[in-house]
């Protein structure tokens, strides 16, 4: 009967395996299934994570044991990875993975977060990508678009800015949800970054002290720390002060525990070159695509931090729902004439990104992508330098009535990009309830 169940996990679908883990607690079946994306070269299945018959081990970079715990303790251990507090998880410079095994208790109870059915069950987080607040930000960010109107067929240049496009597509993102009876927030404002002060007066008065804390917690190790305390302003801008950014989105997103999270950036084509005055060709393809969690290498397995999230991605199901999640989200976009990249339109850089069974989804072992709790979707929305789109990116066509800055006109095109993500949250809903009424308790394997 173990034979049978096995052979029924090997050769599922991803949908059949997302709507199995529902009610299963083979966590070992699971975790082969997850390692199988979360694995990028090949080594953390050969040398560091062994699965034996009653318990889990991990092993660090010259063969020690540093984790082992039995198969009946994993369902606790999930929920003390997916809602436990932050710092006292990862906190502290000389934390090991032998402190978290106590006070696990012998045998689970299930999923730490029941798959949502009804949209009055979801809490979405929204994390609007970048953070420039005008023009002149978003090219110190190198993240806005310029291009020659007698390149598009306009008697006029175009400009526009990333951020501002995924602030607006956020925004009515979290509208349109809250209209069907979600709960939604945002990590910043319109034209704002998460820490709510610009750079320079986060240099000013809060570098020093945040680089110290970040280092006591063992978020910074000691070499990156020596480094940044010799760096210029324009050299902390482009790495800490973005960590620091960064973090702070995390860490509200996951103090909240949505039910999930929904990344949202606009992309553009690989290798695309300004000119002199900083104004790009257009593109002929357009695509979309998007990350969600796994490709770790072995030496993204080195810091305490890293070891815990990657503990929480092979032991929950937050791969399957975010990897389905995007893929209902991306047929959405099909529909407005947006189809999911394919391999020969973008060069997927293998060093970094693996494959999944979904057109246009791709592990990726980001920052946001890695820590964020729940299922994921970090979302490519099109490519902004594809010449119609650049085209429609620079209208103000459509009347967004905002609760807070009232009435303003924005693209459309954000707002029908905005309603993939709201539609393929609700699809998600629809095949969650399939899936729940479908299932059937799998046999009691400790029993067997």
């Amino acid at each position: 009967m173990k034979i049978l169940w096995f052979l029924l996990f090997a050769f599922a679908t991803p949908s059949l395996w997302a709507q199995k883990i529902l009610n299963y607690n083979d966590y070992q079946e699971l975790a082969k299934h997850n390692l199988s994306y979360l694995d990028k070269g090949g080594v953390l299945k050969s040398q560091r994570v062994k699965f034996k018959q009653y318990t889990l081990e991990l092993y660090d970079e010259k063969g020690n044991s540093e984790f082992s715990t039995s198969w009946p303790q994993i369902p606790d251990l999930v929920r003390r990875l997916e809602t436990g507090n932050h710092k006292d998880l990862y906190g502290g410079m000389n934390k090991t993975l032998r402190e978290l095994s106590g006070g696990l208790i012998k045998q689970g109870s299930g999923e730490y977060h029941p798959i949502p059915t009804e949209i009055s069950e979801l809490t979405v987080a929204i994390d609007p990508g970048h953070f420039a607040k005008d023009f002149t930000q978003a090219i110190r960010e190198d993240k806005y678009v310029k291009m020659r109107g007698k390149d598009i067929g306009l008697s006029k240049d175009v400009s526009f800015y990333e951020a501002d496009l995924t602030d607006i597509t956020a925004a009515i993102v979290k509208l349109e949800l809250e209209k069907l009876g979600a709960h939604a927030f945002l990590t910043k404002g319109m034209g704002e970054n998460s820490l709510g002060k610009t750079f320079h007066e986060w240099y000013r008065r809060e570098f020093k002290g945040d680089l110290q804390h970040y280092y006591q917690d063992g978020d910074v190790p000691k070499v990156e720390y020596e480094s940044y305390l010799k760096m210029d302003s324009v050299g902390i801008f482009n790495t800490f002060y973005r960590f620091v950014e960064f973090r702070k989105r995390i860490d509200l997103i996951n103090n909240t525990n949505p039910t999930v999270t929904i990344i949202i950036h606009y992309n553009a084509a690989e290798g695309g070159k300004r000119d002199a005055d900083g104004f790009l060709k257009p593109v002929q393809n357009d695509y979309s695509m998007a990350f969600v969690p796994g490709a770790f290498s072995s030496y993204e397995l080195r810091r305490y931090s890293e070891k815990l999230d990657f503990l929480r991605l092979l032991m929950s199901s937050d791969m399957d729902k975010s990897m389905r999640l995007a893929h209902l989200i991306l047929n959405q976009e099909s529909l407005i004439g947006i189809p999911p990249v394919q391999n020969d339109q973008h060069l997927l850089d293998e060093r970094y990104c693996s494959v999944t069974d979904y057109e246009g989804v791709y592990c990726r072992n980001l920052a946001m992508t890695r820590t964020i709790r729940g299922p994921l979707v970090y979302l490519e929305a099109l490519l902004q330098d594809n010449g119609k789109e650049a085209v429609e990116l620079a209208k103000r066509d459509y009347a967004l009535e905002h609760p807070m800055y009232g009435k303003i006109m924005v693209p459309k095109r954000c707002y029908e990009v905005a309603m993939c993500v709201v539609k393929g949250i609700t699809d998600w809903l629809e095949e969650n309830k399939s899936y729940s009424s479908t299932a059937t308790p799998a046999p009691d394997l400790e029993k067997k």
